[in-house]
């Protein structure tokens, strides 16, 4: 079933889900900055401008936010960034960050976030706890990988 299909069976009540999360990986090379006319593309644009008020929820990961389509990023309602570099961080796509924060971004440690949203007067580092078992014997821990 395709996602148009969803979509439409959404809007007319058909069996519709409360929430349906799509979660899409290198959103970069599905929706490229400046690229136009792609099937994947422009399904990728309609639950990102369309899909809170359907219910669908939208879930990108990137290694370049600058290199995403500007409807995507711009539909965003939450952030989360990890260590980027200096010359990732002067692109436009982080306008939205003040000058402290780009800096601080470029050294954050392993599971430290920047988080960026609404509720928030500013972003916000947050930080993953350090797995607590032995990476090599998983089987037998009780700890949550993230």
């Amino acid at each position: 079933m395709s996602l148009e299909a969803d979509i439409e069976d959404i809007q007319s009540g058909l069996k519709a889900p409360k929430k349906v999360i799509v979660f899409v990986d290198e959103l970069n090379k599905y929706a490229p900055e400046g690229a136009k006319g792609s099937p994947i593309l422009d399904q990728v644009l309609e639950v990102s401008e369309r899909g809170r008020s359907l219910g669908i929820v939208l879930y990108g990961a990137q290694q370049f936010l600058s290199a995403v389509h500007d409807r995507v990023t711009g539909n965003c309602s939450t952030t989360l960034l990890g260590r980027t570099n200096a010359s990732e961080m002067a692109e436009r796509s982080y306008r939205f960050l003040n000058r402290d924060i780009k800096a601080a971004a470029t050294r954050l440690e392993k599971g430290q976030l920047i988080l960026n949203h609404a509720v928030f007067r500013e972003p916000v580092k947050i930080k993953f706890p350090a797995i607590t078992c032995d990476r090599r014997r998983l089987g037998e821990c009780s700890a949550m990988i993230l």
